[in-house]
């Protein structure tokens, strides 16, 4: 049996939540309840309610309209909670790491589940609270997270050590929001004044264009998980659409149709596809074990629930993805052949 592991989270409210006539205290009245099929037990309570109990002055402010001094007739506002989880069946190792501060995928990936279950009950706490109290004043701090460690740092995340110390709860490494400098610069003066015909354009930008400049944005925020989504998206759709045109005007006279082309790719699925054609090009060459890298990843994501992927692999891979996009779908390859907006070959 694996030694059960406790989290302790501060929930740190966007605005205040009522209690009429009482203050749950860790002794007393706490709000238990179990998750996971018993996997996790959390215990919500005041720590301190001298410290968290907010005065009419915080309740009152230009921040909460239609929120009056009469509310607080017999109730208390409160700030900060304390969630304490039990994990009954944390990832095997997982202390270990925790004590010799070794970050790897194991621990990655549990920063993305706890931080995930944490974000699932404040949600919970606090649409239970709107609807069946009608506290309508609360609102969740955040809706989706992009950086699961800092979302249990900006929680005071700790564990409770085999000597009843709480320690600081670090599962990832911090990120490097300026690692992607290197991929890109400031734009010449040849290049401003180029873009001069994309300004005449009136239609919508291509969605490939879209997905990879969101699939760096995503890589720069340390969201791996969409990262991988959207760069092979943009992968996928340059495949089906550019390449078989781009193979068929390499075969030349070869007697083999563009549309027997185009029916190969269908069938025969991205990986293959991708390392087939690709595999083919000196330009990919360098890159090509990143790329097919970069779809099996984007498929464990997707149908494995893959949470977590070191730092410079993902980087390595889904900067390759993107490169490998925009040479196909560059003047030559893509432009010139007819790829309107939708990202789809022209008739």
């Amino acid at each position: 049996m694996p030694t059960p592991l406790k989290i302790r989270i501060t929930l740190r409210l966007h605005n205040f939540i009522l209690f009429k006539g009482f203050v749950p205290e860790e002794s007393k009245s706490p709000l238990e309840f179990s998750l996971m099929g018993g996997r996790f037990c959390g215990r919500i309570y005041v720590a301190d309610p001298e410290e968290h109990i907010a005065d009419e002055a915080d309740v009152t402010r230009d921040e909460n309209p239609g929120v009056s001094a009469v509310m607080l007739e017999d109730n208390l506002p409160c700030l900060r909670l304390n969630l304490d989880l039990t994990d009954y069946s944390p990832p095997e190792d997982i202390t270990t790491s925790l004590y010799s501060s070794e970050l790897n995928e194991t621990t990655g990936d549990y920063c993305v589940e706890l931080a995930e279950l944490v974000l699932g009950i404040e949600a919970q706490l606090i649409h239970s609270l709107r609807f069946l109290k009608e506290q309508f004043w609360l609102t969740p701090r955040e809706y989706e997270i992009k950086d699961p460690q800092k979302f249990l740092d900006q929680r005071d995340a700790k564990w409770l050590n085999k000597d009843k110390a709480w320690q600081e709860l670090s599962l990832r490494e911090p990120i490097r929001r300026i690692t992607l400098l290197r991929f890109t610069s400031g734009i010449t003066e040849e290049e401003w004044v180029g873009l001069a015909p994309r300004m005449a354009l009136s239609r919508s930008p291509p969605i490939w264009e879209i997905l990879v400049a969101n699939g760096l944005k995503h890589l720069a925020e340390d969201d791996i998980r969409l990262a991988f989504i959207e760069s092979v998206a943009a992968l996928e759709l340059a495949v089906k659409t550019a390449l078989p045109r781009h193979v068929f005007a390499r075969l030349g006279d070869s007697g083999v149709s563009e549309r027997s082309i185009e029916k190969l790719v269908e069938r025969a699925g991205l990986r293959v596809t991708t390392e087939v054609v690709l595999g083919s090009m000196p330009e990919f060459q360098s890159t090509l074990k990143s790329i097919i890298k970069s779809i099996e990843i984007r498929n464990q994501i997707i149908h494995q629930g893959r949470r977590s992927v070191p730092r410079q692999e993902a980087e390595e891979c889904v900067i390759a993805a993107l490169n490998a996009v925009k040479a196909i779908m560059s003047e030559n390859l893509g432009d010139s052949l007819g790829v309107d907006q939708e990202g789809s070959a022209a008739s």
